[in-house]
């Protein structure tokens, strides 16, 4: 019988973590967005026939994002839901960056005309800050900034 610690080993062996899929209405659009705002490159690419849907993996050197795209994609209904209701239906919430600069970054997605839904936030007495702002869908891409 394997033992817990046993069992937790096999299994880092055995998958890694690879993305976040995202479902947009246009991939060029979001590719050039996410490049843009947070030096991803356009990675593999295909169809997939099963799925009708393109595919398109941005990458940079630490993370990958993965675009998912049908002719019949639109934008999610509850995209425009403010932080905090959110949370109350399961499911992914958010794309979570994180920085040590979160002044820098939020100055950099300014400056690139993001659309925030809160700048530098203090969100615990502890020091947790972020800058929150929407993908062109409205997918929430939160920066944390840790104390």
């Amino acid at each position: 019988m394997v033992d817990d610690i046993g069992a937790d080993a096999q299994a880092q062996r055995l998958v890694e973590f690879d993305n976040v899929a995202i479902s947009v209405t246009d991939i060029d659009r979001s590719a050039e967005w996410y490049g843009r705002l947070f030096g991803f490159r356009r990675g593999y690419s295909t169809y997939i026939e099963s799925l009708h849907a393109h595919f398109q993996i941005l990458e940079r050197s630490d993370m990958r994002i993965e675009l998912l795209s049908r002719a019949t994609t639109v934008r999610n209904p509850d995209a425009a839901i403010v932080p905090g209701p959110h949370i109350d239906k399961t499911g992914a919430k958010a794309v979570v960056f994180r920085t040590s600069d979160l002044e820098a970054v939020t100055s950099h997605l300014e400056r690139e005309g993001a659309i925030f839904e809160w700048k530098l936030q203090d969100l615990s007495e502890d020091g947790l800050r972020a800058t929150m702002i929407r993908d062109p869908d409205g997918t929430i891409i939160n920066i944390l900034q840790y104390p």
